[in-house]
């Protein structure tokens, strides 16, 4: 895994509250938000590889990633 990868992992953590994390729920619904957040982090990064504002719509719609 590369770091960048790492990064945006430690960051969907970091965007999955504290409160979120230390309510009384079970771990693999904390653990699906943060995959959530994770997979949204990607697709932003690559839509922002996009040169054009078309493109990086396209593929924040096509994976439902909302602004």
């Amino acid at each position: 895994m590369n770091e960048r990868i790492r990064e945006l992992r430690e960051q969907a953590w970091a965007l999955v509250s504290d409160e979120e994390r230390d309510c009384g729920e079970l771990y693999e619904t904390r653990w699906e938000r943060c995959d959530q957040k994770f997979a949204e982090l990607i697709v932003r990064e690559c839509a922002l590889q996009c040169v054009h504002n078309e493109d990086m719509d396209l593929i924040e719609k096509h994976f439902g990633v909302e602004e």
